[in-house]
């Protein structure tokens, strides 16, 4: 109102063929705040989540806190899925995953690293179903077959291949790794896997434990 007072422009005979130009620049500022707003919202909950993440990275104490809210396991996983064991390991990790899921993928190197170092026990299990029609099922078969053969270096080197791969052909591993008879045999291992799942509930991929204690996302 100042403006249009001490501009004069309230003496200013109106065009109204201007009025459109004149509402677009007015509705202008809305419609930028209205695209800005939620991506302004959106880096400041990432930063809050990495605020979070550091606390729990370099605090321990923070993790072991933070676990112990979540959900336990209340099923035995002995015998289940395939394992990597070393040596005065400080957690043991249980990863639930789908062979084809990316997240799964990208959470598989960084757990890898863990295993390498000598920090984790590592049990994978599957969400595969033991059905023909589950597409799942066919590279789950393939890695408990390996695994079954006792090489655990092997098996590990393996999965880390599958996992790297950013397009999956379940034909090309098949044919790079042959197996025959043995993977009829999986079935069992696959169902008992999918009880598991089913009994604890779980609704997505990848799903980790440590010691027991869902991670918090």
């Amino acid at each position: 109102m100042l403006t249009a007072f001490y501009g004069w422009f309230y003496e200013i005979p109106i065009i109204w063929g201007t009025l459109p130009i004149l509402l677009s620049l007015s509705l202008l500022p809305v419609l930028i705040w209205k695209l800005t707003k939620p991506l302004i919202e959106a880096k400041k909950e990432a930063n809050l989540y990495r605020r979070h993440l550091k606390k729990i990275k370099y605090n321990p104490t923070v993790l072991e806190g933070l676990l112990t809210k979540t959900r336990k396991i209340t099923s035995k996983t002995e015998g289940l899925g395939i394992s990597f064991k070393t040596k005065n390991a400080k957690y043991n990790v249980l990863k639930i995953c789908n062979p084809y899921c990316d997240p799964c993928a990208k959470a598989h190197p960084i757990l890898e690293e863990l295993l390498n170092k000598g920090k984790i026990n590592l049990q994978i299990l599957f969400t595969a179903r033991a059905d023909n029609k589950d597409l799942m099922a066919r590279p789950v078969r393939h890695f408990l077959a390996i695994d079954e053969m006792g090489d655990k270096k092997r098996t590990q080197l393996i999965l880390d291949e599958w996992y790297r791969v950013e397009n999956k052909n379940y034909k090309v591993f098949a044919h790079k790794y042959p197996k025959n008879g043995e993977l009829e045999q999986q079935n069992k291992k696959i169902a008992a896997m999918r009880q598991w799942c089913d009994d604890e509930n779980i609704t997505h991929t990848p799903t980790i434990f440590i010691n027991g204690y869902e991670l918090p996302r």
